[in-house]
């Protein structure tokens, strides 16, 4: 008798563990699952011969230059990328001016200029591209928004965009300086 009673509670306990694994997902991992949280990248290149403002040149013909793409990795789908400006004055002691938007990019590939006099305005109060000196410096930075309107502001929401041994290390900035 002892013996059928262990049976049938053996049987219970084994249909009652078939019904809790049948009810369950599929998805045995505790994990998030990353489909649901990727996030996208500005991919960025540079033109070398348009990488810094010439004050020899004359400030008013000067203008940075460079391609502008995105990569959703297939899940994310990008509507625009804000273009936010910086301004560092070379002057010791002064404080940045920024971020301000800029500019919005909503088709991709793009090639964006950014010129001196674009920047002087974005400084705002009064400042000309004859305000500008040697040694100042400037930045984009490049949140995506998507188009269900999440505003990613570094890529895939994580700090890739300063980790060194990371493909899209300075993929999310771009920096130029004002030169002789």
């Amino acid at each position: 008798m002892f013996m059928q009673k262990v049976r049938i509670y053996s049987i219970a306990a084994l249909l009652l563990l078939v019904v809790t694994i049948s009810c369950r997902d599929d998805d045995w991992a505790p994990y998030p699952d990353w489909n649901e949280n990727v996030g996208a990248a500005t991919k960025i290149t540079v033109n070398a011969s348009r990488n810094s403002f010439r004050l020899s040149n004359g400030l008013a013909n000067e203008f940075l230059e460079f391609n502008l793409d995105v990569d959703g990795y297939e899940v994310t789908q990008v509507a625009e990328v804000e273009l936010l400006f910086t301004f560092f004055d070379a002057t010791p002691g002064t404080t940045p001016v920024g971020p301000k938007l800029l500019k919005k990019v909503n088709a991709f590939p793009a090639t964006v200029q950014v010129t001196a006099q674009e920047a002087a305005a974005a400084i705002g109060n009064g400042f000309t591209i004859n305000d500008f000196a040697a040694g100042d410096n400037f930045r984009l930075t490049f949140p995506i928004i998507t188009t269900e309107g999440r505003r990613l502001t570094v890529a895939l929401n994580s700090q890739l965009c300063t980790e060194p041994a990371q493909p899209l290390y300075r993929s999310c900035q771009v920096q130029w300086n004002v030169v002789n």
